[in-house]
């Protein structure tokens, strides 16, 4: 049997685990977690590079990013700056000066929605939405190690 590419797309992403098995035993009952031991397995989805590049940015603002630590949301002054030109207040802009900051303490750093910033992540997401036939969001989260920014029951 020929698959088309966002099928592909999905049996890789669960891979080792068959969709049968990921339809009985996970689809909307339980969390599935795959521990690979191949650290580039995705890197045509994401990689550091892309992220580094995101984050060379200079126009990223509140709540494309966030930061938490220990289980709670840092206020977004701590990490942003406003842009004043004439009468017009641009607000919410990251500063990355003060992220990098807060990553050093330990701060997990959530990106939200960066399938529209990052081509290759557009390009997975897309690929899903495609085969379950509804949107997909991406969120990423960078944690320290040893640390932990935001609590789950996992």
């Amino acid at each position: 049997m020929d698959l088309d590419s966002s099928s592909k797309t999905f049996l890789n992403l669960i891979s080792p685990i068959s969709d049968k098995i990921f339809y009985e035993n996970y689809w909307e009952k339980n969390p599935l977690f795959i521990k690979r031991k191949d650290s580039y397995y995705y890197q045509n989805i994401l990689t550091v590079q892309d992220m580094n590049y995101f984050l060379k940015r200079n126009d990223i603002r509140y709540p494309t990013i966030r930061l938490v630590k220990d289980g709670s949301e840092l206020p977004l002054e701590d990490y942003s700056k406003n842009i004043t030109l004439g009468r017009y207040i641009s607000e919410g802009l990251i500063n990355n000066d003060k992220l990098f900051h807060f990553l050093n303490e330990r701060a997990t750093v959530l990106f939200q929605l960066v399938h529209n910033s990052v081509p290759s992540l557009s390009k997975f997401a897309n690929s899903l939405e495609k085969y379950f036939n509804f949107r997909v969001y991406t969120n990423v989260y960078i944690t320290p190690q040893n640390s932990q920014g935001i609590y789950t029951t996992l």
